[in-house]
């Protein structure tokens, strides 16, 4: 299913994953490391000389720029830089031949108009197919061109002046691709197509007078510069000339005798000729033999003479076949890993590569920590052996002690099979594509404080992963709506679509002084307090406003009541704190130590949970979140959050039955059952869905797990997805979606709270309606659907806010409970997330 379009100027480009991060000055910096240069351009020469008659400072490979879809570019009067002499609207670009499957490229660009577009092309292979980085001065795009379709992979605002410089950066590294913009990281994503291209160049649009400067790739794998480490002290070789025979069980016949080949794969022999080869083929997939190194990092080798199909080299062979190879192909050398255990190959990087069928090339792999190193030693070419790439292979691949030969075909043959120590790197190798591991050194805890968040944690990651300095309740932070990310040690919200976004954090108490630090980007920023759960429904806000107003305020219900409203001077940018003290039905509300508010109001007295929040189209920050007890208090002791009774995330691959599908957590193992004939329930990007198969949904379809318990609170998070539709026999259909309760396995009993398709939240048992709200669900929101049972009583709850209780006795020992469905477009299935079984305090 193709995504929404996304315009760029006036580029369409298809959406496939949007991720908008936020850039300032006060952000760390990534530092990233730098490989040998194999293109270096200072754009030095005659004022005037196109850019195809120019030379770069550096060229490894050779054959100079290369001007593509458009007029040409030409070295500009500074004599210093190169722009585009036409730069209208269609967009132009300048490329060069770097020779590299994963690289780093870097160039300085001003941008002189307010509409210009400048950026990198990478991963070339005609304007109709390559990626590019690219920045139009408000944001930064990591775009892909497929057959002349354009796809956003990935964007972050990163504002950008007329008239200021700046420097590009794109890292490439096998599957992931990063755009930095002065070595802040403004976007990523992960993609793999056209990895073989090797061509990277400049990107413009628009204007003539932007102005290009000091263009420079950089190897991550290198066929040019890299030096290339000498070898160690041999530890193992095996010539296979000590007789013709099965491979299997023999020692390696040179050095390292005492070590025995192994058959992992196959049937492999040593030839009367002195070689190594596949005999008998195992199943039509990777055959292997292995041999003990007794080395975590070695430095591996072979003379291969491919023939057909596939031959290379495998390390890092575990006990259950796990292993890393690097092998020819008939086009390309690769490399990657194996997992026996689900059949999966997960390709690290690929290199274009000539071997003629029957020639012998020496194949090389050095591993060093975390990295490798694939080398090809071509006897028909002087020198030293040719780097073919740098590869991250990641933690727990130079672990295992055992490596040997690769091969799919019969017809391959291995010669000179050598491991030796590995000797230091005249350069290190590079952390590839990724910024060097941040120190953590969080402040000290304020004194006094019950909670504190100083949100010191890894720029770019999500709230969700982090832990507060001090948490009382230990539940941390959870999101009710947006998507929360750390700048620099300041926590922020993406700006992916408008509206506020809140991030709720359960304080355990209802009387407090609450501050945060907040920086104001000119939007609707702030901190929440007494809510009534981790939802914007029912809570007190406090906050700056676009008008420079501070408004406290509440919302019940989901409507806003304001309680007060005053204009404060806060320039955007600068920092400041907020700050609520709530004792009782009193409230006290600060900027700095200005008093603004004195409120009494008595709703939502006794809620805990409290928080921050902001307009998603602004840049705003957060700070140091603190709370303290009221002066005098007595420190309670933190109250450990109950353990659920059931709880289910729905982490499978997709298309997973629930029917015997694993929960999380189950008493006695119970897992899913349909309490209903129909009904076909599955995974779905780590939701649960009812996928409305066969006959429209039309019948009710419920899905119950035994819990053990009749008294409890059974919740369920739902995105509604599938508004009221028309079968093809003109039948209307209402999808229905909700959480069942008090149920039998066989469905002869429940109780439901369900959406009802239209404009209610109705509870109803297997034989009468108990009772209905009125309720906007729009199609695409989530809502918390929640039945606390308690002997004789049922409490109805919307987002954590009960809705009415009634007396139903009926079936009050039943202890089944689950989901229900009903009337589903197939395709449009609505989404159960984050079900849970609580116990009743």
């Amino acid at each position: 299913m193709r995504a929404r379009p996304v315009a760029i100027a006036s580029i369409v480009v298809f959406a496939l994953t949007l991720s908008i991060g936020i850039v300032t000055a006060s952000e760390n910096q990534a530092k990233l490391p730098d490989g040998p240069v194999v293109v270096n351009d200072d754009f030095t020469d005659t004022a005037g000389t196109t850019l195809t008659s120019h030379s770069p400072n550096i060229d490894d490979v050779g054959g100079g720029w290369k001007v593509e879809f458009g007029p040409n570019f030409e070295i500009a009067p500074s004599g210093r830089e190169v722009r585009n002499t036409f730069g209208l609207d269609s967009p132009y670009y300048a490329v060069i031949d770097g020779k590299l499957e994963d690289n780093d490229v870097t160039v300085d660009f001003t941008r002189t108009g307010q509409t210009s577009e400048v950026g990198i092309v990478f991963r070339w292979q005609d304007s109709s197919n390559h990626y590019r980085g690219v920045f139009d001065g408000t944001n930064g795009y990591l775009i892909k061109t497929i057959a002349g379709v354009e796809f956003l992979l990935d964007s972050g605002g990163s504002k950008w002046k007329a008239g200021d410089s700046s420097s590009i950066r794109v890292v490439a590294s096998a599957g992931n691709i990063k755009l930095y913009r002065d070595n802040f990281e403004i976007a990523t994503a992960t993609d793999t197509e056209l990895r073989d291209k090797t061509h990277i160049g400049l990107y413009y649009r628009n204007e003539t007078t932007s102005s290009i400067g000091n263009f420079t790739v950089r190897a991550l794998g290198d066929p040019a510069s890299a030096p290339t480490p000498v070898f160690g002290s041999l530890v193992l070789e095996d010539n296979f000339d000590a007789g013709a025979g099965g491979l299997n069980s023999r020692p390696a016949n040179n050095v390292g005798g005492a070590n025995e080949w192994v058959d992992i794969i196959g049937t492999w022999e040593a030839t009367a000729g002195g070689q190594a080869k596949l005999q008998t083929a195992s199943g039509s997939g990777d055959q292997i033999t292995a041999i003990p190194t007794g080395l975590t990092e070695p430095d591996i080798s072979a003379d291969i003479t491919w023939n057909s199909g596939v031959a290379g080299l495998a390390w890092s062979v575990d006990a259950s076949n796990d292993r890393a190879i690097a092998f020819f192909e008939g086009s390309n050398i690769v490399a990657g890993k194996v997992k026996p255990s689900d059949n999966s190959f997960e390709e690290f990087s690929r290199a274009a590569y000539t071997w003629t069928a029957g020639d012998t090339k020496k194949m090389r792999v050095r591993i060093n920590g975390t990295n490798a190193r694939i080398y090809i030693d071509d006897p028909s070419v002087s020198g030293d052996e040719v780097q073919v790439m740098v590869l991250a292979i990641g933690t727990g691949m130079g672990t295992e002690k055992r490596a040997g030969l690769f091969s799919k075909g019969t017809t391959n043959l291995f010669d000179n099979f050598e491991v030796r120590n590995k000797v230091a790197l005249a350069q290190a190798d590079a952390v590839l594509g990724v910024s060097d591991p941040q120190t953590l050194n969080p402040p000290a805890v304020p004194a006094g404080a019950y909670l504190y968040d100083s949100f010191t944690y890894y720029n770019g990651d999500v709230i969700e992963n982090h832990n507060p300095d001090l948490d009382p309740t230990g539940l941390g932070w959870q999101i009710d709506s947006g998507k929360w990310k750390f700048y620099g040690f300041e926590v922020g919200e993406l700006k992916e679509d408008g509206g506020d976004k809140f991030s709720f954090i359960d304080t355990g108490r209802d009387d407090y002084q609450i501050s945060s630090e907040q920086i104001w980007d000119g939007g609707r920023t702030g901190i929440t307090f007494g809510g009534l759960a981790p939802s914007n429904r029912n809570v007190f806000l406090y906050f700056v406003q676009s008008n420079g107003n501070v408004v406290l305020g509440k919302k019940i219900g989901g409507a806003f009541f304001t309680l007060g409203s005053k204009k404060v001077q806060w320039k955007s940018g600068a920092r400041k704190t907020i700050s609520v003290v709530v004792q009782g039905t009193e409230l006290e509300a600060y900027v700095g130590k200005r008093r603004m508010f004195t409120v009494t109001d008595a709703d939502l007295v006794g809620a805990t949970w409290a928080g921050i929040f902001r307009n998603a189209f602004h840049e705003d920050r957060f700070d140091n979140f603190l709370l303290k007890l009221p002066e005098g208090a007595p420190t309670p002791t933190p109250t450990p959050p109950p353990t659920p009774i059931v709880k289910d995330l729905f982490t499978e691959s997709d298309a997973t039955n629930l029917v015997g599908h694993t929960l999380d957590i189950a008493p006695s193992s119970n897992t899913w059952a349909k309490s209903t004939s129909r009904g076909d329930w599955e995974t779905l990007s780590n939701k649960a869905i009812e996928t409305g198969e066969f006959d429209f949904g039309i019948f009710d379809r419920r899905i119950v797990i035994d819990a053990e318990t009749a008294n409890h609170t059974v919740s369920a998070d739902i995105v509604r997805n599938g508004p009221q539709w028309t079968t093809s026999f003109s039948r209307n259909m209402f999808p229905r979606m909700g959480v069942v309760t008090r149920s039998t396995s066989n469905d002869s009993q429940y109780v439901m709270w369900y959406f009802d398709g239209v404009s209610d939240v109705v509870a109803r048992s297997h034989t009468a309606e108990l009772g209905r709200t009125s309720f906007t669900w729009t199609v695409g929101d989530s809502h918390n659907l929640a039945i606390t049972a308690n002997g004789d009583t049922l409490s109805f709850k919307i987002d954590g806010e009960t809705k009415f209780s009634v007396t139903h006795s009926t079936g009050n020992t039943n202890t089944h409970v689950g989901l229900y469905s009903a009337e589903i477009e197939e395709g449009k299935a609505n989404t159960y997330d984050d079900f849970r079984l609580m116990p009743i305090p």
